[in-house]
């Protein structure tokens, strides 16, 4: 519902897109195209209109049995192939890959014993922040907390990717 002081503002007045005009030094461009466009057009609908009796044929040719003695080789359905053939190329295309598990072991572990090293630093800040007797004020509590909630936050992501990076080689 709508309260007398809303502001209702009138609907915006709509206007045609003027058509395409090309500019003047490219008119000819475009006459040429259209012209172009326009001859294909007309060979297709010819074309079209010649073949349309023996389209009428092609029903009943289409409706033919092939025979049981046909070469399977030419035929549209795909042969069955042996699972064991499959297996063995699946693990040379496999072989053929380069691997990047190594490096990205030793990159995630990297990160996680540095973010954990960022954590343990930011929150021993924190908490000698919070230990300190300079300030005794709620606010300055609240300052010494910041520090301290996110570097155990840093500290618990790093532990994390270094347990899963671990986990995912299978040490542990």
């Amino acid at each position: 519902m709508a309260n007398d002081g809303d502001i209702h503002f009138p609907p915006g007045q709509r206007r045609d897109k003027p058509s395409f005009e090309p500019p003047p030094w490219e008119r000819e461009q475009f006459e040429e195209l259209a012209k172009r466009r326009e001859e294909p057009a007309a060979e297709a609908e010819t074309a079209r209109i010649e073949e349309q009796p023996s389209v009428q044929a092609e029903p009943a040719a289409s409706q033919a049995v092939e025979p049981e003695d046909a070469d399977p080789a030419d035929s549209d359905q795909p042969a069955e192939l042996d699972p064991k053939h499959v297996e063995a190329l699946l693990a040379g295309l496999k072989a053929e890959e380069p691997s990047s598990e190594g490096l990205q072991y030793k990159v995630m572990l990297a990160a996680g014993v540095v973010s954990a090293f960022v954590g343990l630093v930011v929150t021993t800040w924190g908490a000698v922040a919070l230990a300190s007797p300079k300030g005794s004020g709620s606010a300055s509590t609240l300052i010494a907390m910041v520090p301290l909630v996110f570097g155990i936050g840093f500290l618990a992501g790093g532990v994390w990717v270094v347990f899963s990076s671990l986990r995912r080689q299978g040490v542990l």
